[in-house]
């Protein structure tokens, strides 16, 4: 080896390689998530499904990664301010800041009408049947086909909340990711049996990573991500 020993070479491979995974090394991004489970959560293994995949498609492209978890405006003003690197599960609109950079796309958020077991089952493809009924969403969620036919969308911080309000005939519909209802509703089967979901999905929102463009490196940061991401191995992560 140009003049070297074999336990010379060995040291240097060894050496070589150490830098290669240490810790020290890697480029540490600050994500966000706002608690959406079971994608997204503190309490959640891994953080939930989706945190989970995203940490692993870093991981895998040589990048670690600390995550919090915050409501979502404080999420987006973090962002903005250069507090955090990037923001896991957000929608792309005419809204998404410039200075954000965007995924692929990670996963679809599904979004049903969910009611009471005792109202008679309507289809979902026809909005105008619920014209006068209260619906439950999310505080800050964008719903104007619902608002267009006379629903009366009545906002609260959580899901968990409005699947209360749902259950004591405060609402008469939600709104609400088919999976997160799952979730809520596990370890109450009795609830679970009074609910419905009616189909088919209102919404079909794409969902991404944003990159702050404040990165010194943000093209390689995505390209890195993105190429990790389509390999497939941490988006199939999503679904377990």
């Amino acid at each position: 080896m140009m003049g070297f020993g074999r336990r010379s070479g060995e040291a240097i491979l060894a050496m070589s390689l150490a830098l290669l995974v240490a810790p020290s090394e890697a480029q540490v991004l600050r994500l966000l998530a706002t608690e959406w489970p079971p994608y997204c959560g503190e309490a959640l293994p891994g953080g939930g499904r989706l945190v989970r995949s995203v940490r692993t498609a870093f991981r895998q492209a040589g990048y670690q990664t600390e995550v919090r978890v915050m409501p979502w405006k404080r999420a987006l003003a973090s962002l903005a301010s250069g507090e955090a690197d990037g923001l896991i599960g957000a929608e792309q609109s005419s809204s998404t800041p410039a200075a954000m950079a965007v995924s692929v796309e990670l996963m679809q958020d599904r979004e049903y009408l969910f009611s009471r077991q005792t109202e008679r089952a309507a289809s979902a493809a026809r909005l105008e049947v619920f014209r006068g009924k209260r619906v439950g969403v999310m505080r800050g969620s964008v719903v104007p086909e619902l608002r267009a036919v006379g629903m009366l969308v009545e906002e609260a911080n959580n899901d968990e909340a409005n699947l209360r309000k749902l259950q004591l005939g405060r609402l008469d519909l939600m709104l609400a990711n088919a999976d997160e209802v799952e979730h809520l509703v596990a370890n109450e089967p009795a609830l679970a049996q009074r609910i419905q979901r009616l189909e088919p999905p209102i919404y079909r929102n794409p969902l991404y990573l944003l990159l702050s463009r404040r990165l010194s490196n943000w093209p390689k940061v995505m390209s890195d991500f993105n190429a990790a991401w389509e390999r497939g191995e941490a988006m199939r992560t999503i679904e377990k």
